[in-house]
């Protein structure tokens, strides 16, 4: 019996302390059902499920949006979408890269430009082409640095502030159907360009996508020419400044492109197209519409002076069987005015091809679906 009393102290001993120390239930009872549970596990010292989580259980923390991250078309091209750094040493799209077969309401085949003396000079025999033929462009850049800033008015810095870029666009036109002079080149350009690019927060705040944003702010340098001789030789090297603008909506993603160029002075002597801005002016503007793999965009340049220009509208259009997506878009274009390529830069034509164009597209929108 000694034994069976000393248990029944020992046991209600054990209570007793477990009692004082996990404080009064009783306050519970009157409460509702979440608020009982909360206070019974307080009362009772019951570790809630946040307290039984180890270390690698935790929640986890929200992910940061870098600064001056952007969406829309115009962000796109320049890699203000994505984390900075992800762009360095990347080859990605300039402008656009198609194949055509275009044809042309009058083909220039007595190609001519101003001597020193602003004589013209003309091809020392007719070129024998023959229409349509194949026209294509390669263009692409890549950035080889980032420089990071804060904004003018203060706040966080941005790791993408300044970038430099290099860029280079082929753009040629080959006589594939004229097997009668082994299907030559007509006329190639070469472009290579460097561009250093300025963020345009570093100047003003993003605003509601629907409101319009500032996207692009680039200045920089070129040269473009078609590696002739006399008297085919054509070439310049030029300045020039990119603004660009963005508007996106329930109907698309509407860019405005504005690009003013300043020829460099070359000496007389080794001009060979001294009149080229009479013919091309002195920038151009492009207008870009795009919705899911739609895309249109209207270019239009000219000089007032002379009133000699040229537009250009270019559509891309999906290409898809059923939810089948392909790597390529349909592509059409019209060419108007003066300058198709520089072998043509005093000559008037227009011109329409069809074919395809690599689809470069970075991120969809909501609604397009990509199978």
């Amino acid at each position: 019996m000694k034994r069976i009393a000393m248990v029944v102290t020992v046991a209600c001993g054990v209570l007793a302390a477990a009692e004082a120390g996990a404080g009064d239930a009783t306050k519970c009872w009157t409460l509702s059902a979440d608020d009982r549970l909360r206070c019974y596990d307080r009362e009772t010292g019951r570790p809630t499920p946040v307290d039984r989580a180890g270390p690698s259980e935790a929640p986890a923390a929200p992910a940061v949006v870098p600064v001056g991250r952007m969406t829309g078309y115009l962000a796109e091209r320049w890699g203000y979408d994505r984390s900075p750094g992800d762009e360095v040493f990347i080859v990605g799209q300039y402008h656009e890269n198609y194949l055509i077969v275009r044809d042309s309401n009058g083909p220039n085949t007595l190609p001519y430009a101003p001597d020193a003396e602003g004589s013209p000079t003309y091809a020392t025999v007719p070129i024998d082409s023959q229409h349509p033929e194949i026209k294509f462009q390669l263009s692409g850049k890549v950035r080889v640095a980032d420089l990071a800033a804060s904004p003018a008015g203060g706040g966080p810095e941005i790791a993408d502030a300044f970038g430099v870029w290099l860029a280079y666009t082929q753009r040629s036109h080959w006589q594939v159907f004229n097997g009668a002079q082994s299907r030559p080149f007509r006329e190639t350009n070469y472009q290579p360009e460097a561009i250093f690019s300025i963020h345009p927060q570093l100047f003003v705040k993003e605003r509601a996508k629907d409101d319009g944003n500032w996207r692009v702010f680039n200045l920089g340098v070129g040269h473009q020419s078609n590696a002739q001789s006399s008297p085919l030789s054509r070439s310049w090297n030029y300045a020039f400044a990119q603004l660009g603008f963005e508007l996106d909506n329930d109907h698309g993603q509407w860019a405005l492109v504005v690009r003013p160029w300043y020829r460099l002075p070359e000496a007389p002597e080794k001009d060979d197209n001294r009149d080229l801005t009479d013919y091309i002016g002195y920038g151009d503007i492009r207008g870009t519409w795009r919705q899911c793999d739609w895309e249109v965009t209207l270019m239009g340049r000219g000089n007032p002076g002379t009133g000699k220009g040229a537009a250009q509208l270019d559509v891309s259009f999906p290409l898809r069987i059923g939810d089948r997506y392909y790597p390529f878009l349909g592509y059409f274009q019209i060419f108007t005015g003066y300058g198709e390529s520089l072998i043509d830069y005093n000559w008037r034509q227009t011109t329409a091809g069809i074919g395809f164009r690599l689809n470069d597209r970075r991120s969809l929108v909501d609604g397009c679906r990509h199978g």
